[in-house]
């Protein structure tokens, strides 16, 4: 199983002035995060907020509660720094490194893949654009 970890910049004015049934959006919050399977079309979760690490975790958190206890799907992002970061402190352990470290760090535990995409069409490739894995096994 894999799942794509996503958000888009949308114009939400419209939709907070005439109150249609979103929740308590923020005036301000303008992206659209979506965590879905790109086979299935399965939309897991769908958040409104700002582009923020505390929303990516509240992303990540609702899909961690959301997957049976023991699955650990590939994830597949743009590469959004906050994605990493929510990802191995949900899907991590809190640790020192092997090496003589004096502060421990989160590291992903074995079998978590993460996967960067980019788009192609519309801008060139470049170190944060092209695939490739972040961590986890090909």
């Amino acid at each position: 199983m894999s799942l794509l970890l996503d958000e888009i910049f949308a114009a939400l004015g419209h939709l907070l002035e005439t109150g249609a049934g979103l929740g308590e959006i923020e005036a301000g919050s303008s992206w659209l995060w979506t965590a879905m399977d790109p086979v299935s079309k399965l939309l897991l979760v769908m958040v409104v907020g700002d582009h923020s690490l505390a929303v990516a975790q509240a992303v990540v958190h609702q899909v961690k509660g959301r997957l049976a206890a023991h699955c650990l799907p590939v994830f597949l992002t743009d590469g959004l720094a906050q994605y990493k970061l929510a990802l191995v402190t949900h899907f991590g352990r809190w640790a020192l490194a092997e090496e003589e470290s004096v502060k421990p760090r989160w590291f992903p535990v074995p079998g978590l893949v993460y996967v960067l995409f980019g788009n192609f069409v519309t801008r060139p490739c470049s170190r944060t654009s092209c695939p490739g894995y972040l961590f986890g096994a090909r």
